[in-house]
């Protein structure tokens, strides 16, 4: 599991498209997209910057045609470009990762909701994260649908193997706190998009990598709940149409809460 102190781990992609102005055409510029993306990460207290590969490609992101071209390893110059932008933008300890849909979701979008067609795209998803590790990428976050991870994992084995051979930590994002039951034991980090600080800090004085608390509220003007826990696991993503005013406000109550 993932050795957890002082952790904010964020999804930024919509993020980037709010500070840059550009919405999801900024990803089809990655000058533009690597100077929105380093300007976020310097108002963020962030250690853990998530990208989502959905968001990498663009406008396209709704486009079976899309997905498949990237799968099938058609748009790597692109993609491989991105992937360096991103690195670009973050300095150490500050890193960076990104997250991948369900296997079988995706392929169900592709057409093919069989067990084949899942493992099919598992597999591709795999191959496809030499790219990110060459460009320094050191996690990968997988979105289950929710914590039946058995009926997943024949097609999630190929992405969690390769992950691992890379070094990387590997977590899992489920929709809410009750789906991360019996998730711990198969990825080094669980993540819950529903989970708030009073429900998640005793786990996290047990040392759990279990991640929550940036739910879609905190980033329009709530506030965190207090914490006993010293060590925490700050997780959530911010939402799309996010203005980038209340974006610097929410990372100044998470650095006041963190410190």
């Amino acid at each position: 599991m993932l050795e957890i102190d002082k952790t904010i781990w964020i999804g930024l992609a919509h993020g980037v498209e709010s500070v840059s102005g550009k919405g999801a055409a900024v990803w089809r510029d990655a000058a533009a997209m690597r100077k929105a993306l380093g300007e976020l990460v310097s108002v963020l207290p962030v250690t853990h910057g998530q990208i989502d590969l959905a968001a990498l490609l663009g406008a396209d992101a709704n486009a079976p045609e899309a997905w498949r071209t990237m799968l099938e390893g058609k748009s790597e110059s692109a993609m491989g470009e991105l992937a360096v932008a991103i690195n670009d933008a973050f300095r150490p300890p500050k890193i960076w990762g990104v997250a991948l849909p369900c296997p079988g979701a995706l392929a169900a979008t592709l057409g093919d909701a069989s067990e084949r067609g899942a493992l099919k795209t598992g597999m591709q998803m795999a191959a496809r994260l030499r790219l990110f590790r060459d460009a320094g990428a050191s996690f990968v976050t997988i979105d289950l649908p929710d914590s039946n991870f058995a009926g997943q994992e024949r097609a999630l084995k190929p992405v969690l193997r390769n992950a691992e051979m890379y070094g990387w930590t590997r977590a899992l994002c489920v929709p809410a706190l009750a789906d991360t039951a019996g998730l711990e034991g198969h990825a080094d980090a669980v993540l819950a998009l529903r989970a708030d600080v009073a429900e998640l800090d005793e786990r996290w004085q047990h040392g759990s990598a279990l991640g929550g608390g940036l739910t879609q509220e905190i980033w329009s003007g709530e506030k965190l709940a207090p914490r006993n826990s010293p060590r925490f696991l700050l997780f959530g993503r911010i939402p799309r149409d996010t203005p980038a005013h209340a974006i610097v406000e929410a990372a100044r109550m998470i650095s006041s809460w963190a410190a």
